[in-house]
């Protein structure tokens, strides 16, 4: 079946590197031998590849054959057709980052052929894991940052304080970054020591950068201004991280400020770095993967409870 496979795969392995950003950056033989021992999934006209909300998925999918439907429960209750998925797209790369429930329901339109791989699979190919878990992991925070500019772009200050505050009251805020203290020794060993006394920037919100941080010792605070006051978004300690943004995406600013409370020593990493020794840079990739996979599920909550429904046309308090 391996050898089958293979023979299938060579002829459109070019393509799906150009075209598909899961696997960008990869060789042709490395991604032929990768998809060769993947899972088939034969599907007929109406399977159901996974339901909105199922929990436990921990499979990404290549569509190889076919065309699959994207759906997702509108709040009245009807379904709608997001997306129609055809040879060449991936699908469900989330159950990469994360173990939270699926956010859409994927149906067969025709008869097609999926390949299936999950995490285990992609550490068993260490050699191609560090790029896989790279482009997870900008794929992911890409789709953060656009509902996140998209949202900036339409809200107002008082959006913040009137309305996001409602929609977020009881989820649980995503928490820092963290790293275990093996971790930190790896990293500190792999990186650039770092240190800033209290009182100072570490980054600025809207400058840009190559590197993230790790906090080795100390304390800093994330705060950005609201409303024309500074408000604290968290406070960092030893283990925590920040900045991970520019090692997926230099072409965005920094989202906060970043200023140190007491001394500090921090640890600075950029792509560079991670490229160096790539079995670390792979759990590096799909820890940030993780953590924007975290953002972008409680961004699109947002999104779609405010900006998605163009709330901002004729909002009274926007007035004010």
């Amino acid at each position: 079946m391996a050898t089958d496979a293979a023979d299938q795969l060579g002829p459109v392995v070019d393509r799906l590197i150009r075209t598909v950003p899961f696997f960008r950056g990869l060789k042709p033989v490395e991604l032929v031998a990768f998809l060769a021992k993947a899972r088939r999934v034969s599907c007929r006209q109406g399977d159901v590849v996974f339901k909105e909300d199922d929990e436990g998925g921990q499979e990404i999918f290549l569509v190889m054959g076919g065309s699959f439907e994207v759906r997702r429960a509108a709040t009245d209750g009807s379904v709608e057709v997001v997306g129609t998925l055809e040879m060449g797209q991936c699908f469900g790369e989330m159950a990469l980052a994360d173990k939270q429930p699926r956010s859409a329901t994927v149906v067969a339109k025709t008869d097609g052929v999926l390949l299936g791989f999950t995490g285990d699979f992609v550490s068993s190919f260490p050699n191609i894991a560090f790029k896989l878990y790279q482009n997870l992991a900008r794929i992911v925070a890409l789709r953060h940052l656009e509902i996140d500019t998209e949202m900036r772009t339409h809200m107002a200050p008082v959006c913040e304080v009137q309305c996001v505050n409602q929609i977020t009251k009881g989820m649980t805020p995503p928490p820092p970054g963290q790293i275990g203290p093996k971790g930190l020794e790896v990293l500190a060993r792999l990186g650039q020591p770092y240190t800033v006394a209290a009182g100072d920037y570490v980054v600025k919100e809207n400058s840009f950068g190559q590197n993230m941080y790790i906090v080795l010792e100390g304390e800093l605070e994330v705060s950005k201004v609201i409303e024309f006051a500074p408000m604290r978004l968290a406070l960092l300690t030893p283990g925590n991280y920040f900045g991970e943004t520019a090692v997926v995406s230099e072409a965005h600013g920094r989202t906060a400020d970043v200023i140190a409370v007491t001394d500090a020593k921090l640890v600075r990493l950029n792509a560079g770095h991670l490229e160096k020794t790539p079995e670390v840079g792979a759990l590096v990739y799909r820890e940030l993967a993780r953590l924007f996979s975290t953002r972008l599920r409680r961004s699109t909550k947002i999104f779609m409870q405010t900006i998605g429904r163009k709330c901002y046309q004729g909002c009274p308090m926007r007035g004010r």
